[in-house]
């Protein structure tokens, strides 16, 4: 298959990705458009994307949704894959999604399929991510409060493949990815009532003990830690927001 029998665009979201954007780039980089997102990386992330003539649309903090539904309305394929910048795409994926794009079901314009997350260079089994949708035909779905949403249609779920994410070690990185993750959610979030030691706990024995993160040894303790980390961070902004809008 070459970019040109393709009928999808890739869109992924970037921000000072040297480290992994490469092997990104690598699995789907045979396959149709790619248009990249960034919010202003400013590490080698350009660089690399203009070595890979990678289409380039710069959106600033916090703006991503608009950034991302007008690079659908211009993409020049008719079905939209969405990666992030750690993630590839199995070569059974792409062949599984490229084959639908050209003869889908009827009604059925959005696609879900498994995410499987490593933590140096091994699966964590208790992160992945079951029926994600990430595969869509564009006029039919749309990104709204921090999500993809489907308007119309029904969902169709592929198994003979998995995107592979990747978790970085550096957890400069990982807090500055959960404020910045946050911040998105805040947007679109009413006044509620936080609780920062409770939630955090909870999330915590979500993914340690009901997820059996305690059979991925040290790296699910970890992976799980991060998750307690990131709701911490979610409870605390929320009563940072609160507090600013009852003074």
């Amino acid at each position: 298959m070459s970019k040109e029998d393709s009928k999808f665009t890739v869109i992924i979201k970037t921000f000072n990705s040297e480290n992994t954007l490469i092997n990104t780039l690598e699995s789907v980089c045979s396959f149709g458009e790619i248009i990249a997102l960034d919010g202003h990386s400013t590490d080698d992330t350009i660089d690399i994307l203009n070595e890979y003539k990678v289409k380039t649309v710069f959106f600033d903090k916090f703006d991503y949704e608009n950034a991302f539904n007008q690079a659908v309305k211009e993409a020049k394929g008719d079905w939209i894959l969405v990666l992030e910048d750690n993630e590839t795409v199995s070569e059974n994926l792409l062949q599984e999604l490229d084959n639908y794009s050209k003869n889908p079901k009827k009604k059925r314009f959005s696609i879900a399929f498994d995410i499987k997350t490593f933590y140096l260079n091994k699966e964590i089994k208790s992160a992945k991510e079951k029926n994600i949708v990430r595969f869509f035909k564009k006029e039919y779905c749309s990104y709204k409060k921090n999500s993809i949403k489907i308007i119309s249609g029904k969902t169709c779920k592929i198994k003979n493949g998995y995107i592979l994410k990747y978790i970085s070690a550096d957890i400069s990185r990982c807090l500055t990815g959960a404020i910045d993750k946050n911040r998105e959610i805040l947007k679109h979030s009413d006044k509620i009532i936080s609780s920062p030691i409770i939630r955090p706990i909870l999330e915590f024995i979500k993914y340690y003990i009901f997820k059996f993160g305690f059979l991925d040894g040290y790296r699910g303790f970890i992976f799980a830690k991060e998750k307690y980390i990131e709701r911490f961070i979610l409870e605390v902004m929320f009563l940072e927001k609160n507090f600013k809008e009852n003074k």
